[in-house]
């Protein structure tokens, strides 16, 4: 037995600034309410009814309450002509630049923060590469620009850039059709060889050369492609035919790619090994095996000559004939690290008009003459002989040689 029963009803909003306000008293039959009546900024809206009935036997009334939201639905588009992954065609290993524009296509409501997933897909629907960006808030009609890296390392031939928009659907949108894009990506696996460089001490001896007895050696892995070698078993060294690793000669160390990087400015760089070494008088053997990322193999064979004596193989004066200063640029062997030298120039009556001290590394060398004499006199034109000798401290030997250049101003 029911006297009186019905709906009651009221409608709040809630701003673009957050503020919750009051909007109607919606009675029964008269449920309709328009944005444009005196609230044009409303953003989200609130219904609460209130179904009642009174029974006539007593005063309380039996309620039901009910409350339902209304959200307007927000519209982003992924920009398709702003889509570009460079380059598209690529060795597996380079990184690959994607750019793309979000814009808030709604008119009247700005967009929430939204997740933006980019990613790289190989043709059967694996994720290579992927990272999560946030679409910060867009009032209505702005734009937003991303740029994002993606390694292709694990990417496979046919692959393709991704670009989803609220992948979850975390927000309420009017349409979702435009809210992923897709470029294809070309990756193609390198079949170049890796190259190998030697040096001892700071000697580059790929092609060999003349080292000191006892020199710490590094053997570096360059590779075009920027896959990395991690794995020590992919540069193998042999020095008199003993196999170089770690508990077999001093101060070893392997550097995989990341540790190169860290060290080093080159950044074709894969991996370095580094060691000292006892060499044997004469000719030594250093053999080198080494494979990049992908498996392309590499060799390289040089020979270390040690010598306990001091040879100076060349001396070139450059410029000569010169108008003010020459290099006397000298090609060294020796068993020394570091050699102390003099330079002395003559006049042609065979006079000490300047001795340079200098201290020469093996190998290639140089020391420098301003062309003046020993108090910074200006010397006449003509031609003056000079004589270049290098000491060898564990012989107590003195090795020479003479030459003459020529002042022309």
């Amino acid at each position: 037995d029911q006297a009186d029963s019905g709906v009651r009803a009221t409608l709040v909003g809630r701003d673009r600034n957050g503020a919750t306000l009051f909007l109607a008293d919606l009675q029964e039959g008269e449920k309709t309410w328009s944005p444009e009546d005196g609230a044009p900024n409303i953003v989200e809206i609130q219904v609460n009814w209130s179904l009642y009935a009174m029974g006539s036997d007593t005063t309380s009334s039996i309620v039901r309450g009910v409350s339902a939201s209304f959200v307007p639905a927000h519209e982003l588009v992924i920009e398709p002509d702003q889509v570009t992954a460079l380059p598209d065609d690529l060795l597996r290993g380079d990184t690959t630049l994607v750019t793309l524009t979000v814009k808030n296509a709604n008119p009247r409501d700005a967009s929430p923060v939204t997740p933006l997933v980019v990613s790289i897909v190989d043709s059967n629907g694996t994720v290579a590469a992927q990272k999560t960006v946030d679409v910060p808030k867009l009032v209505d009609s702005e734009y937003s620009e991303f740029t994002v890296k993606l390694p292709t390392n694990a990417a496979t031939a046919s692959s393709a850039v991704v670009v989803a928009l609220d992948p979850q659907r975390s927000i309420s949108q009017f349409y979702t059709f435009n809210d992923v894009r897709i470029r294809p990506l070309t990756i193609r696996e390198d079949a170049t060889p890796p190259a190998i460089t030697a040096y001892a001490e700071d000697q580059n001896v790929t092609a060999g050369g003349y080292v000191v007895r006892e020199p710490m050696i590094t053997v570096f892995l360059h590779d075009n492609s920027k896959l990395p070698v991690n794995d020590p078993t992919r540069l193998v060294v042999f020095v008199n035919g003993q196999r170089i690793r770690d508990g077999v000669v001093d101060e070893f160390e392997f550097l995989p790619t990341d540790s190169c990087r860290a060290r080093y400015a080159d950044t074709t760089l894969r991996a370095a090994m580094i060691f000292r070494y006892p060499l044997d008088e004469g000719q030594n053997n250093l053999i080198v095996r080494a494979t990049d990322a992908t498996g392309n193999p590499a060799e390289l064979e040089s020979e270390l000559w040690v010598t306990n004596t001091t040879e100076i193989t060349a001396v070139v004066p450059s410029p000569n004939p010169t108008s003010s200063s020459t290099t006397f640029r000298i090609s060294l062997k020796t068993s020394e690290p570091v050699s102390p030298a003099t330079v002395a120039i003559y006049d042609v009556e065979g006079r000490t008009i300047r001795r340079l001290a200098a201290e020469l590394q093996l190998g290639q060398a140089t020391v420098f003459w301003d062309g003046r004499g020993e108090t910074g006199e200006s010397l006449p034109n003509g031609i003056y002989a000079y004589r270049l000798e290098v000491e060898n401290l564990t012989s107590s030997s003195v090795a020479g040689t003479s030459g003459t250049l020529m002042i022309l101003r």
